[in-house]
């Protein structure tokens, strides 16, 4: 069974200004543990790849003919998944 874990931050601060207003402050941190170790968060993905190709039919056994892709299975080396991401936000309530 394969899986990604993937751990998001979130930081928050409420300042009072007057009687019932505040000014907030958040910074979001998506996929938090790709910022920290690149090999934490990413996934290796074989995209779009033939495994099998037809060649042939043999009319006389009603039997098709495949050839394996021969890098079929191999692990990519290029990473796939979401990079980390920080968003920051500012909100101001009454």
């Amino acid at each position: 069974m394969f899986f990604i874990k993937i751990f998001d931050l979130r930081l928050t601060k409420d300042i009072t200004l007057y009687k019932n207003h505040k000014l907030g402050f958040s910074a979001d941190c998506f996929n938090f543990m790709n910022l920290l170790d690149k090999a934490k968060g990413v996934s290796y993905n074989h995209g779009n790849i033939n495994l099998l190709t037809m060649n042939t039919f043999d009319q006389a056994t009603k039997n098709y003919t495949y050839g394996v892709e021969s890098g079929a299975g191999r692990k990519l080396s290029t990473a796939g998944g979401n990079p980390w991401r920080i968003q920051l936000g500012l909100r101001y309530s009454f």
